[in-house]
């Protein structure tokens, strides 16, 4: 697979997303490519939007099963999950946020890993599952695409509060 990760990759049958709503804030370009080559629809959010106005899009939206965060700005972050989760997921009774952290700011990683952890808790009682991915500097952005699907997809929906680790020895 190449490294931008595009494409669906050949270890999901073909519609493992089908019918799954994802929205995107931040990065995650191969992500959402991935997603949707697997039969996902996605909604792309700008980071810095404004949260009364995302409330608003989020709102508008007919349902969303997911959110993926990739940014380096906490702030953002934040904005856009709570966002989602208020507009969304916490209302629909389910949802899984997964927050992908950027590959050279340790306190950032740090800050998303603490994130998916505590959230996990707060917002079980809502059937609200987390988690992160924390790719490491050889990670490719493929790797990081398949294991997001992966969490996305109805298999994924066991892991909460989890950290992944990917590309260090």
């Amino acid at each position: 697979m190449a490294s931008t990760g595009g494409c669906a990759p050949e270890l999901f049958r073909r519609g493992l997303l089908e019918g799954r709503a994802l929205a995107f804030a931040g990065g995650g370009e191969a992500i959402e490519a991935t997603c949707a080559a697997l039969g996902a629809s996605t909604y792309r959010f700008e980071p810095g939007e404004d949260e009364d106005a995302l409330h608003g899009t989020v709102a508008s939206l007919p349902s969303l099963d997911a959110l993926i965060t990739e940014s380096g700005d906490l702030d953002h972050v934040w904005v856009a999950t709570r966002a989602v989760v208020n507009a969304a997921l916490r209302p629909a009774g389910a949802g899984k946020v997964l927050f992908v952290a950027p590959r050279d700011d340790a306190s950032v990683r740090a800050a998303i890993e603490n994130l998916a952890h505590t959230t996990s808790i707060e917002w079980a009682r809502y059937g609200i599952t987390t988690a992160a991915i924390l790719p490491g500097e050889h990670t490719t952005d493929g790797e990081v695409a398949q294991l997001a699907a992966y969490l996305v997809s109805h298999a994924g929906a066991y892991f909460s509060g989890c950290a992944f680790t990917l590309g260090f020895v």
